[in-house]
């Protein structure tokens, strides 16, 4: 619900707040609600927003991606762990996506007395002066990976939100590394790869692609991409991908 909320609101505010609607010693319902300054939705389409492959109108598939069954697959998942999913909308003016959700009441710990709080401090990473490029068109996806980077040491990060922007982006820019999502609109990765290759340009493509199998990480290195990473990657893997391929 957040994702959807950053996906379609381009200025203003997104939020989410947790109440508390009910409860005892044992258990508890809290509903936890998201609410968007966004496009909205009209009235007529809400009732059928959380059947598959339905979106909010013709254009939503090309303009923001998606295949409809994001909000299928919440309120699923809500149903089987026995709460429920609402919505309130106005066109223009944004939504609210609410999830209600049973708890079990769980006892905090108690501290052992005597005992000592355990301290750690975590090395800092030593800043890296490469310059990386992203192709991702997830907002979602952008800020998390532009977050892991960071706490690599890796500061000189562009963000571009598909395949062209990225072609782009590698002839007027002077890169060390490509970070390249295989599934784009306007130009996927694949096909970006492909014109960056053409285009005599050399440096390394990380390819970053949901799918894992063979033929998938194949056709990557056919293509002319120098490795790959399989989504969700977590923090480790992506710093063990950059350490072979930056300076």
């Amino acid at each position: 619900l957040l994702a959807n909320a950053l996906k379609f609101t381009h200025q203003g505010e997104i939020g989410l707040s947790v109440q508390r609607l009910s409860g005892d010693g044992h258990s508890c319902l809290l509903r936890f609600s998201v609410h968007d300054s966004g496009i909205g939705i009209a009235a007529d389409m809400q009732p059928r927003l959380f059947t598959r492959f339905t979106q909010v109108n013709s254009s939503s598939t090309s303009q923001y991606g998606g295949s409809g069954l994001g909000l299928a697959i919440v309120k699923q998942l809500c149903e089987h762990l026995g709460g429920a999913v609402a919505l309130t909308s106005t066109p223009g003016q944004g939504s609210v996506f609410s999830c209600d959700l049973p708890f079990a009441v769980v006892e905090p710990a108690v501290p052992v007395p005597g005992a000592v709080p355990l301290q750690m401090s975590l090395p800092l990473p030593l800043p890296n002066p490469a310059r990386i490029l992203m192709a991702e068109d997830n907002p979602i996806n952008q800020i998390f990976a532009r977050a892991q980077l960071q706490n690599l040491g890796y500061a000189q990060v562009t963000v571009v939100d598909n395949g062209q922007e990225a072609v782009n982006a590698v002839i007027k820019g002077d890169f060390d590394l490509v970070l390249m999502d295989c599934r784009m609109p306007v130009l996927d990765g694949y096909a970006a790869t492909e014109q960056i290759r053409a285009l005599g340009y050399r440096l390394p493509i990380i390819a970053m692609t949901a799918n894992a199998a063979a033929a998938e990480l194949d056709k990557c290195l056919q293509l002319g991409m120098s490795d790959y990473m399989a989504k969700p990657f977590n923090i480790a893997t992506l710093g063990e991908t950059l350490a072979r391929w930056t300076p």
